[in-house]
């Protein structure tokens, strides 16, 4: 490691002034040498090994593990074995719980993002809440209720899109590093990494769904309460894992993040809100089946609704066009008997 400095410069790879060694032999040694670069650059990997494999310290290291662990030899040289077990270094579970270490890791070393994305929700909230503060049982209420209803639902799913778009891409690199060398399985990268962060992806919606709950002034019931934020929750993984589908299926930031809103644009046309269900071409319904937006909204909707009750009809000749919460539920054709269906 003393000399690793000179080694570099000598392959034409200098650390720059101002730079953390360790990083700078990382990025090179993963052939990242650029910041925006996204491709791996196979050359400089290949470069740098062949000229260790000629260097003194490989020459010492080897000889160091001769001493320490004479039948290294003997277990290279046949690596076939039925003893050697599978292709990988380490077990699932060990893969799954170093994967998921570095994951909190990686939240640990940037705390203003987090702190960012609880102010946004926070923050968010309050603002909504102000808008749409402690709505009546007045027919013009029923329209701000199904705005609010919406707009929580379609925060949480465009936050939940486009707040990892970029995670793919960035991390592509490392990843196809790490894989082609056998350190761990495909399907335990992302079962980790998801389950670490979901505290962060129930803690946040929980608090905006809190927040805006109590300032709108929805009914003050536990099982309502409590199955909002059931919909707000779910509702934010599911686009969480549709923005994972596009960030995969990119190959760059940039791609992603003009995938993203594509992606979104039918999940909120037709959300159930600004296109009624029935009035859907046959042609495009399949579109609403997909929508985690629509799932999310008709489920707000039907607990929402069905506990306000009956709404106040102004005098003749002045129109009742909702009497109670279920003619509301008529007029979007959400049907009650969904509610545990839309979590599912």
């Amino acid at each position: 490691r003393y000399d690793a400095a000179e080694h570099f410069a000598s392959l034409g790879y200098p650390c720059p002034s101002m730079h953390n060694p360790a990083d700078h032999y990382i990025r090179m040694l993963s052939g990242i040498p650029k910041d925006d670069q996204i491709s791996l650059d196979y050359s400089i990997m290949e470069k740098i090994m062949s000229s260790y494999q000629n260097s003194n310290a490989d020459k010492a290291t080897k000889a160091k593990i001769e001493n320490i662990c004479p039948q290294i030899e003997a277990f290279n040289s046949n690596k076939d074995q039925e003893d050697y077990g599978s292709q990988y270094c380490a077990s699932w579970m060990t893969q799954f719980k170093e994967l998921f270490y570095r994951t909190l890791l990686m939240y640990k070393r940037e705390p203003v993002l987090t702190r960012v994305r609880l102010g946004q929700a926070i923050v968010i909230a309050i603002l909504v809440g102000l808008i749409f503060l402690q709505l009546g049982n007045t027919q013009s209420d029923v329209q701000s209720i199904q705005g609010v209803l919406f707009f929580a639902v379609l925060n949480q799913s465009f936050l939940g899109t486009i707040g990892v778009l970029q995670v793919f891409p960035l991390e592509m690199p490392i990843f196809l590093r790490d894989y082609c060398s056998n350190s761990y399985r495909v399907d335990t990268y992302f079962i980790a990494r998801t389950i670490a962060e979901l505290p962060f992806q129930i803690l946040f919606p929980f608090i905006f769904g809190t927040i805006l709950y109590w300032m709108v002034g929805f009914p003050a019931d536990a099982e309502t309460f409590w199955m909002f934020q059931l919909y707000t929750i779910l509702t934010t993984n599911t686009a969480m894992g549709m923005g994972y589908l596009v960030s995969a299926l990119a190959k760059n930031v940039s791609v992603a993040l003009a995938l993203g809103p594509m992606v979104l644009m039918p999940a909120i046309i037709f959300g159930g809100l600004l296109v009624n269900v029935d009035q859907i071409p046959s042609y495009f319904i399949w579109l609403s089946s997909l929508s985690c937006i629509y799932y999310g909204y008709e489920g707000v909707s039907i607990i929402i609704f069905e506990k306000i009750g009956n709404f106040s009809c102004p005098e003749p000749p002045g129109k009742c066009l909702y009497p109670n919460g279920n003619a509301v539920l008529d007029f979007l054709n959400f049907d009650p008997d969904n509610k545990w269906l839309d979590v599912i």
